[in-house]
């Protein structure tokens, strides 16, 4: 049968799937980002039957706002990936640095996780600075996501997803909420859609973090974008036209 096959990771799976996929003519190959097609593109057979496509978001149910929570910072997702660490406790850690008037809202917790997080920090700073909820409703996430100021990409390199393949879907929500994102530098998050917008600290490299908060902070990136590129409307135009067979 002809189909259309969206691969978001590197896999022997994903490969002979692919590869079985592509057996028809007609079949079509969605990427999730340059990276996976690069190391797809050797090992089977592609010619114009693909097209990369990152993740889009839908635009209609955010309402960005102006007045922002200023120096409110989000992060939305696990906090685990893989079972591997996202590197939270840096993050937090960092803004108990910091100080100077940060707050990070985390959007996602384990009902676990938020107890062992409130019982390893005691400071009084946490408690007023930094708030870790569990995982909420739809429109209740997005409601956190149009108030905060700067959203948040963070990840563990101890996996190939996550240094080269993701394209998360948080990402374009702070997008279509005007945030100014901030994230680990990875190449993964290299390879994102509007990339020279976002501000980038080395993973676990507090001076780093801190100059890029700043930035962050004091950038304008947020409204200088194409939000239709973004949007799950343009994706699927995209997918439309590959999909002609």
């Amino acid at each position: 049968m002809n189909v259309i096959f969206e691969c978001h990771q590197y896999s022997k799976l994903r490969l002979f799937l692919l590869r079985k996929s592509l057996k028809n003519k007609k079949s079509k190959i969605i990427f999730l980002n340059e990276n996976l097609y690069e190391d797809f593109k050797h090992k089977s057979l592609l010619s114009n039957n693909f097209s990369i496509i990152h993740n889009g978001v839908d635009l209609e149910i955010f309402n960005p706002k102006s007045n922002k929570n200023t120096k409110e910072i989000i992060f939305v997702g696990n906090l685990k990936r893989f079972g591997e660490s996202r590197d939270l406790d840096f993050i937090i850690d960092s803004i108990l640095r910091i100080k100077n008037g940060y707050k990070l809202k985390v959007v996602g917790a384990t009902l676990t996780e938020i107890t062992e997080l409130n019982q390893k920090y005691s400071d009084t700073y946490f408690d007023t600075h930094v708030n870790i909820l569990g995982r909420l409703s739809r429109p209740e996430t997005i409601e956190h996501i149009n108030n905060a100021e700067i959203g948040l990409l963070i990840n563990s390199d101890a996996n190939a997803h996550s240094r080269r393949y993701t394209s998360p879907i948080k990402y374009f929500e702070y997008l279509g909420a005007n945030l100014n994102v901030l994230a680990v530098d990875f190449d993964a998050h290299r390879k994102l859609p509007f990339m020279e917008n976002i501000l980038f600290f080395k993973q676990n490299d507090f001076l780093s973090f801190t100059t890029s908060l700043n930035e962050a902070t004091n950038s304008d990136n947020r409204n200088i974008l194409d939000k239709e590129a973004i949007s799950l409307e343009n994706r699927i135009t995209k997918i439309l036209e590959l999909a002609v067979f």
